[in-house]
């Protein structure tokens, strides 16, 4: 893992540029004296880089900064053709600006297209997003900006257009000094659109903007990924000949590697900073729901929570699943619940739920889906895939339950769900909170990706010293391994192996923890009570007695004094535990049918070695690792070495890091027992900068190994 974070490898554009920003400064400071200096910023950098003469290419700038930026050395780790090779625009005048969510891209992408017009290098603007949902937003809000007649009326006298026509490209021909706003899919060759008559040839004159601009691009690094997505090929297509392209998005990342071309970015920790979006809170605890139902009954005191401390605004939940069968799923193991749990009936709960996806069965829902924070539409829990990633701006999503990790398993993924709950509530409840309901296993993991996404914790990284005469080699044994076929042999277990079924009591149970703020402390404490959820012993016991007696006709008849059998033990068991006879809990019922799995015989499938060959490494190509500095305050320990309460500054390394060091000893709220300061060179025995760990046993053995002497 890189110790560099996405600000780190932000592209500095130079001030040498022909375009003065100094004739639109009265427009600029109009249109964007709501959405803050961050607009203002990007506005002026993006059209020095596209209108300012200095660059040709985003090659030209990639390779300025190379020279000039020791970050990007770090976070491609010294390998210049690695990062000149990830810029898929480069041949291009490209790049790529990166605002959180909810903090108004829309006002860059309108700024940008109207002072390009009236500069006169451009002669029209396509704006292209993914999804006829946002084509419709920025139309709206274009025209509503462009109908303006005082913010309009500050374009300089002598601008080339001053009043750029809104069109898309199914009305006709873009004409000259018009803003053309697209969904991608009107710019492929099967499209009816006009844009191949508009743009075949004029691109040397035309500024493309890409909103949401993560789907433009499709190589992760490393990957050795190489199929080109159909949006990036339509931007490299000679035919058009396109030269000024401007990339916007909220989620700059391809899975987990950062746009290589960002030129300014917002994040999301300084939008909360300036309180533009709400904070975030997510589950924490060493407990987990033993059920679904356990789970679900949490959730829903989460949104009447919710309800009772915001009045008069509707919360909303949204399930996040990674396939449409899993959310067609729990929507329909949800309902009956929520109807059960509000006492009232399937078809009422059914009207309180949607479910979205890109599915044909539920196109019918989009237009309840825009609808949803209106009076009148009832819907308060969305179960969703993929659909609500961008252009669903809905003020009231207050929870978002991730129902699997593999939906928010990338920095790209979790930055893009957790986007759909951060705009504010209005007032008075602007300082109301999401929280992400996950799944407790998976609060290291969230706290880590959080920490990557919304750089809210700084890093401290180890990285090898390449002086150092401490440097070796080791040869290490490089494996393949395949499935091979092996014989399972059955071995007995439960009743079939004689022992006796153990079943507990049925009672009201609860689960602990806490909502954890991005800065890993705990903000609220919860303690959540549930009734484990039954089911008929009769019905229950017909099941299973079938299923047993199904299994039974390869060595003879299931009888009924056999059903009568099982019956008396699981009786015998239910009245040991004290539980009730006429129904049996869901954890109960999971115990009686592992006693009854039959021996696993057979043949299966397991991986083993194939292949082995001896490769060597040497310390000196280590990767750097990189720990949060909130971590100190949990489980992790660093070893350094240190002169005075001071860090030791090793030569050629970057000198924010050991700033950061010398905060770190300085900060009282750091234990003493989570730093090891190594003053006796003797006893350095690394070439690295830094020793880091993050868990038992290791810390133990490091601390250990440092308090010994030489040798």
């Amino acid at each position: 893992m890189s110790p560099v974070r996405s600000a780190d490898l932000v592209l500095a554009v130079s001030q040498q540029s022909a375009f003065s920003i100094a004739p639109y400064e009265r427009f600029i400071e109009r249109l964007t004296h709501i959405g803050g200096d961050q607009q203002r910023e990007a506005l002026d950098i993006a059209l020095r880089y596209l209108l300012g003469g200095r660059y040709t290419t985003l090659m030209d700038l990639a390779a300025e900064n190379w020279d000039n930026k020791p970050a990007l050395h770090e976070g491609y780790r010294n390998q210049r053709e690695t990062f000149l090779e990830a810029q898929q625009l480069g041949a291009l005048l490209a790049c790529s600006i990166d605002h959180a969510t909810a903090t108004g891209k829309s006002y860059v992408i309108f700024g940008a297209a109207v002072i390009a017009l009236a500069s006169g290098q451009v002669d029209r603007v396509l704006v292209l997003c993914p999804s006829n949902t946002i084509e419709a937003g920025l139309t709206a809000k274009f025209d509503e900006l462009s109908g303006q007649k005082q913010l309009m009326d500050l374009l300089p006298e002598d601008a080339a257009v001053r009043a750029p026509a809104i069109v898309n490209a199914y009305e006709g021909t873009v004409p000259v000094g018009a803003i053309c706003v697209e969904n991608i899919h009107a710019a492929y060759d099967r499209s009816l659109s006009s844009i191949r008559d508009s743009f075949e040839g004029a691109g040397e004159r035309t500024l493309v903007i890409n909103d949401e601009a993560h789907h433009v691009y499709t190589i992760e690094r490393g990957t050795g990924k190489k199929k080109v997505k159909e949006w990036l090929a339509f931007l490299l297509d000679p035919a058009f000949g396109f030269r000024r392209v401007l990339n916007l998005s909220g989620t700059c990342f391809i899975r987990n590697d950062y746009f290589p071309d960002v030129i300014h970015r917002y994040s999301v920790q300084e939008a909360l900073t300036d309180h533009r979006i709400k904070d975030i809170r997510y589950w924490e605890s060493d407990q987990d729901f033993p059920s679904p139902a356990a789970r679900w009954s949490a959730v829903l005191r989460n949104h009447q929570d919710n309800a009772d401390l915001y009045t008069g605004i509707k919360p909303i939940t949204i399930f996040v699943t990674d396939k449409v069968e899993k959310a067609k799923e729990i929507h329909r193991e949800f309902t009956p619940f929520l109807a059960e749990t509000r006492g009232i009936s399937d078809d009422e709960a059914a009207a309180l739920t949607l479910v979205v996806s890109s599915h044909k069965e539920h196109e019918s829902n989009l237009p309840i889906l825009r609808t949803v924070d209106k009076p009148g539409n009832p819907v308060e829990f969305i179960f969703s895939v993929s659909m609500l990633t961008e252009g669903w701006d809905v003020k009231n999503v207050l929870q978002i339950v991730p129902h699997e990790k593999r939906a928010f398993d990338s920095k790209l993924l979790i930055s893009q769900v957790l986007g759909r709950g951060l705009r504010l509530l209005p007032a008075p409840y602007r300082d109301a909170k999401v929280t992400i309901f996950n799944h407790a296993r998976w609060a290291p993991e969230m706290r880590r990706l959080f920490d990557d996404v919304w750089e809210g914790d700084e890093r401290i990284a180890s990285t090898p010293m390449f002086n150092s005469p401490l440097h070796f080699e080791l040869s290490l044994l490089d494996l393949d391994r395949g499935p091979v076929p092996v014989e399972a042999a059955g071995v007995p277990k439960g009743r079939a192996a004689g022992e006796k079924l153990t079943l507990v009591p049925q009672r009201a149970k609860e689960t602990a923890g806490s909502l954890v703020d991005l800065a890993g402390e705990s903000a609220e404490d919860r303690r959540y009570s549930y009734t484990e959820p039954v089911a008929p012993f009769a019905e229950f016991l017909g099941e299973i007695a079938e299923k047993v007696a199904a299994k039974s006709l390869e060595t003879g008849d299931w009888s009924d004094d056999e059903t009568k059998t099982l019956r008396a033990e699981i009786v015998a068991a239910l009245r040991a535990a004290k539980a009730p006879e006429d129904q049996i809990s869901e954890t109960n019922q999971t115990k009686v049918l592992a006693w009854l799995r039959p021996p696993v015989t057979g043949r299966r499938m397991a991986y083993k070695t194939t292949t082995e060959r001896l490769v060597t490494r040497s310390t000196r190509d280590l990767v750097a690792q990189s720990i949060g500095r909130s971590e100190l305050s949990r489980e992790a320990t660093i070893a350094l070495r240190t002169d005075n309460g001071r860090v030791i500054r090793w030569p050629g390394h970057d000198t924010r890091q050991y700033d950061l060091l010398d905060q770190v000893l300085d900060d009282k709220k750091v234990s003493r027992g989570a730093i090891i300061e190594v003053t006796d060179v003797a006893r350095w025995r690394t070439p690295v900068d830094l020793v880091s760990v993050s868990h038992d046993p290791e810390r133990g053995f490091l601390r250990e190994l440092f308090s010994r002497g030489e040798g």
